[in-house]
């Protein structure tokens, strides 16, 4: 059954066009009797009236539609990020367009097309990568279409705001070399060399945090790049030496396809390589970390399957952590200790800087990065009975 035209509603009710479009309209002005508006509404509803849109933005230009663009995949911080942002946005009665880059066979180029058809009055980037193309977003901001991202890599002119991944791994880190851990090793993925511009943003933060964390707690630090990148990794006792009453940090990187589609497989590999660079593939217990940090929980959970396959018990064996306090790392066996990122928080920041320029605002400088503190969520798998969370100080 065809939509109704307003037309149609006016000979069903009895009355002009005119008065059916005065008294659809979002903005009408016009005074009517209010027996008249309700058969009009009525008869609306019963034929299944719908605006039509692109007629309205013709009209009055406004499109009432906020776009969104994902970049994660299947990586779960990615899609919570994303579906609060969504809440957020018909929270303040707007609609969403959203697309995720996996789902256009030509990716963001494709993605952007859409959000400029549409006549979208914003855009959200949710955890934009390094490989963005800047001539998409170039266009998108010179169409006068504001934009503001969540997380991931920052661009000129775009504002943005995203968690504290540096304190939190940071309190992470203490957290390990408080329970009495001496050999720490941080899971991530290669960041790039050093002045790469197009290096990630989360890594590097992560490997700052954790770095820090243990430089000030009187430790020593080891890089552990992939293969086929100089590093200058320790010959002797690789990686972590044979004093093992101070600390070591080492950050292992491992080179991860573009393929999100598996995030846990992704951290499974990643700890069956690491513990194969290490003497006596791991086995060993002096051989390895007490305890291995990974950059998020979806590759916590794929080091945890890669531990049970060896043989490593967790935690009894050597402590387990992950980032993002993910829904299912509290169902893991053991759980994870992580860190719960401010999702939700940072989804309705960024929906309410978007709207604020969107009514011709401007931001102050330091609205242009908003930075929300994150919580140690302390379970299972470090060793320790208790569950708590824990706020930065």
């Amino acid at each position: 059954m065809p939509v109704p035209t307003q037309f149609v509603i006016a000979r069903h009710a009895g009355v002009s066009r005119s008065t059916v479009a005065a008294i659809l309209s979002q903005n009408c002005r016009t005074q009517l009797r209010e027996e008249t508006r309700r058969r009009v509404v009525s008869v609306a509803a019963r034929l299944g009236y719908r605006p039509h849109r692109h007629a309205q933005v013709m009209r009055n230009g406004r499109s009432r539609m906020i776009g969104l663009i994902q970049f994660g995949g299947f990586l779960h911080v990615a899609i919570q990020r994303a579906l609060h942002a969504a809440k957020a946005v018909h929270q303040q009665g707007y609609h969403l367009l959203a697309t995720d880059t996996l789902w256009h066979p030509d990716g963001v180029t494709d993605a952007f097309n859409s959000m400029l058809d549409e006549r979208v009055e914003g855009l959200l980037l949710v955890g934009p990568t390094a490989w963005f193309p800047q001539p998409a977003l170039r266009q998108i901001l010179a169409s006068g279409i504001p934009v503001v991202s969540l997380s991931g890599v920052r661009f000129p002119g775009v504002p943005q705001v995203r968690s504290d991944v540096r304190q939190g791994m940071s309190l992470l880190t203490q957290h390990l070399l408080g329970l009495g851990y001496r050999r720490l090793a941080l899971l991530t993925s290669w960041a790039g060399q050093p002045h790469d511009e197009r290096r990630t943003w989360t890594t590097v933060e992560r490997v700052a945090g954790f770095q820090q964390a243990v430089k000030t707690a009187g430790g020593r630090l080891v890089d552990i790049p992939p293969h086929g990148v100089a590093h200058s990794t320790p010959r002797n006792g690789f990686p972590f030496g044979s004093d093992h009453s101070a600390s070591t940090g080492a950050v292992f990187y491992e080179e991860t396809s573009a393929d999100w589609n598996d995030p846990c497989q992704i951290g499974k590999t990643a700890m069956l390589n690491f513990l194969r660079r290490l003497p006596g593939n791991g086995q060993t217990g002096g051989n390895r970390p007490q305890a291995v940090l990974c950059s998020n929980d979806d590759w916590a959970v794929g080091a945890l399957s890669a531990c049970h396959a060896v043989g490593i018990r967790v935690p009894d064996d050597m402590g387990l952590t992950g980032f993002d306090n993910d829904v299912f790392g509290r169902h893991t066996i053991p759980a994870l200790t992580t860190i719960e990122q401010p999702t939700q928080e940072i989804a309705q920041k960024a929906v309410e800087l978007l709207l604020r320029i969107m009514k011709g605002q401007k931001l102050s400088a330091k609205e242009q990065l908003l930075t929300l503190p994150c919580k140690l969520v302390v379970r299972q798998s470090c060793g320790t009975n208790q569950s708590s969370v824990i706020s930065a100080q």
